[in-house]
């Protein structure tokens, strides 16, 4: 059988690795189902979570998660969190994951040690932000 998929390109690739780490990366993925069928770019397995990125804009995001979670659930995986996204919005979503595994101590941060954090989060959130293709800003 011929299946004419296209595989995760190389930008993908060199935005994805900021984050991959230690993580468990799948590329090139394509799921068939009797409905329809997805191109996958990129999947981050993680804990209980699954994030794929899609370089298709025709790919139905909802039925594939929904695909996804079906097929692991018939396999006795369940209790998954599984994410698909379209545009580049899997590496802040991927923050939050990596964010589950951060110690949580009782002591409060002192105002001068929030601000330094916040700044932090804020400068870090930026400098992605402006990478993600067709966003424009207007410095006024």
């Amino acid at each position: 059988m011929y299946l004419k998929a296209k595989s995760c390109s190389g930008e993908c690739y060199e935005k994805l690795q900021p984050y991959v780490g230690n993580t468990l990366m799948l590329y090139d993925l394509y799921l068939t189902s009797y409905e329809k069928n997805y191109q996958i770019s990129a999947m981050a397995v993680k804990n209980s979570s699954l994030c794929g990125y899609t370089e298709d804009g025709k790919c139905d995001l909802t039925a594939g998660e929904k695909h996804i979670s079906e097929i692991l659930k018939q396999d006795g995986y369940e209790g998954l969190t599984i994410k698909l996204f379209s545009n580049f919005y899997l590496p802040l979503y991927w923050g939050k994951i990596q964010g589950r595994e951060v110690e949580y101590y009782d002591a409060f941060y002192s105002k001068k040690e929030l601000e330094c954090v916040a700044e932090g989060i804020y400068q870090n959130f930026v400098k992605y932000l402006v990478t993600l293709p067709g966003l424009r800003f207007c410095m006024c």
